[in-house]
């Protein structure tokens, strides 16, 4: 799927056809997951095409606007980390207060359920986990020299040569997806 095709999939997500808008926790939790499977099915195929370090291109290049492209309508849609790899993704302080409710509540085989906070100014924001459920994320985010291969972590260095993402192990949050609703809702 390409980032037209995702966008034109999210504009129908801000409302029911014939029916009410959907409530935050709905709508970011649709906004995530079809966010999050774009992200996945082009870095896999990225991955398929030339390996980690093509990967690693495709993320540098590309994974920001297709994130981007996730949100509409007065709903901004973002991944934010504790540890980024892009600086751009680096958690503010309520980022990190939820990241670390996250980190908290972690547990082998249990699934995190998403967070919705609202702002003294009444701006509603859904944060759900991302963690790292697949060997193949060790690959670009794993220990270097271990699951990092030589090469890969070559590449890392020179397009991100202050990344914070490595060294993580199977199972550890990596961060969480964050869709802010700043328009008002009906």
């Amino acid at each position: 799927m390409n980032w037209l095709a995702l966008v034109a999939g999210v504009v129908l997500l801000g409302q029911a056809a014939d029916g009410p808008a959907l409530d935050p926790a709905d709508q970011g939790k649709q906004l995530t997951q079809r966010a999050a499977g774009v992200l996945s099915s082009n870095l896999l195929a990225a991955l398929t095409r030339g390996g980690p370090t093509n990967a690693i291109q495709f993320c540098a290049t590309r994974a920001l606007p297709l994130t981007v492209a996730a949100g509409t309508n007065g709903i901004l849609v973002r991944r934010v980390s504790h540890r980024p790899r892009n600086p751009v993704n680096r958690a503010s302080s309520n980022d990190l207060v939820v990241i670390q409710q996250f980190q908290a509540k972690l547990r082998p085989g249990a699934g995190l359920a998403p967070v919705l906070t609202t702002n003294s100014q009444g701006q509603v924001t859904f944060y759900a986990p991302i963690v790292l459920n697949t060997p193949l994320c060790l690959q670009c985010h794993g220990t270097p020299e271990k699951e990092v291969a030589v090469q890969t972590g070559e590449v890392l260095h020179r397009l991100y040569p202050q990344d914070e993402a490595l060294n993580f192990k199977l199972g550890e949050l990596r961060g969480a997806w964050r869709v802010d609703f700043t328009a008002p809702r009906p």
